[in-house]
């Protein structure tokens, strides 16, 4: 079984953010969010994070999608642990 590490609080938050975004389709690694803050974060920690969470079925990726398109979703448990890391309950987390 492969184990890999938990990404950084910040950069789960954001990624669990930016799929949760229907607009957002992961072609572009800055991305505006509603409070106005600028999340940078590298396309090496934005491709670990998304395999991690899809590692433990936080999100789910589409198969055949047209180049642009949105590819990942959250999960039922991914709106939930979205949730707790925003509402500050991310020691009840994975």
């Amino acid at each position: 079984m492969v184990v890999i590490q938990k990404p950084k609080y910040t950069v789960l938050v954001h990624v669990l953010e930016l799929v949760a975004n229907p607009k957002f389709s992961f072609m572009e690694l800055t991305y505006e969010n509603p409070k106005g803050l600028q999340i940078n974060i590298s396309r090496n920690e934005l491709m670990y994070t998304l395999y991690y969470l899809e590692m433990y079925g936080h999100v789910y990726r589409k198969k055949k999608v047209l180049r642009n398109a949105k590819r990942y979703f959250l999960t039922q448990s991914g709106e939930i642990l979205y949730e707790q890391l925003t509402n500050g309950e991310s020691n009840k987390c994975m």
